[in-house]
């Protein structure tokens, strides 16, 4: 509420003209659901983007670019929106680091370093090693297994083996069942193998972090353009509230 002539003259000649925008050129692009201000403050306390965030700092930057894509195609430039479509500023190779990074489901991409791939592909190869043989073991074993496959006891893969042959398989114990009478054997051929695939998977989080640190540091230093961006879209966006509600009541 404003008791302020001017002010309230200038608001409403911002919604006239917003009002004839929106009649001649459609519905503004507005989709933008971050704080910008809010979570960069967080980040400035020394916390990391999570994939969520950053994609939704991407979603920002995608929505700035559709808005100045949309006032490009005005065919008269603004009296009293002009400041606010000119005060936005497009960032496409922090969009595009962004997107090389984070997958839209939210994963890191093995794309986002060198590192990375790297890590994963040794994953994958292992993974396949390990898997092979378990088969060869149980293929092996089948006379004194329980089932004709490997399971997963403890977060380690196990055959399941009769109780009253395990002394037969080299191996740790990781479970035995409720009846006694299967014994889940974690066997020496793969207990290395997994080591080393844990080994592997501390490496994968911890290439993870650092990425997630580095696009972290990316936008904070692009900290001021994305704060004045968001603020922009969030008063754009309050302009399209008040001209739908003004309908809406016919006022």
């Amino acid at each position: 509420p404003s008791n302020d002539f001017k002010f309230i003259q200038k608001e409403l000649n911002k919604l006239k003209e917003f009002n004839s925008i929106i009649d001649k050129n459609g519905e503004i692009p507005i989709y933008s659901e971050i704080d910008m201000y809010k979570e960069i403050e967080h980040a400035r306390k020394g916390f990391s983007f999570d994939e969520i965030k950053l994609n939704l700092v991407k979603t920002d930057i995608q929505n700035t670019i559709d808005i100045i894509k949309y006032s490009m195609k005005l065919d008269f430039d603004p009296i009293y929106l002009n400041d606010l479509f000119l005060g936005l500023k497009a960032n496409e190779i922090l969009y595009n680091r962004i997107n090389q990074s984070i997958s839209s489901d939210n994963q890191v991409k093995d794309s986002a370093s060198r590192e990375l791939a790297q890590i994963r592909k040794d994953i994958y190869n292992l993974n396949k090693s390990i898997h092979s043989s378990l088969s060869s073991l149980i293929s092996k074993f089948k006379d004194i297994t329980k089932g004709d496959n490997f399971v997963i006891r403890n977060g380690r893969y196990a055959i399941p083996i009769s109780t009253s042959y395990k002394g037969d398989v080299d191996g740790i114990v990781q479970d035995v069942s409720d009846s006694g009478q299967t014994t889940f054997i974690e066997p020496k051929e793969v207990l290395e193998q997994e080591n080393r695939m844990t080994v592997l998977k501390i490496r994968e989080k911890d290439e993870i972090s650092k990425i997630l640190h580095e696009l972290t540091n990316l936008v904070l230093a692009n900290k001021e353009q994305l704060i004045s961006n968001n603020e922009i879209i969030a008063e754009i966006d309050f302009l399209n509230s008040k001209c739908k509600y003004q309908r809406e009541i016919d006022a």
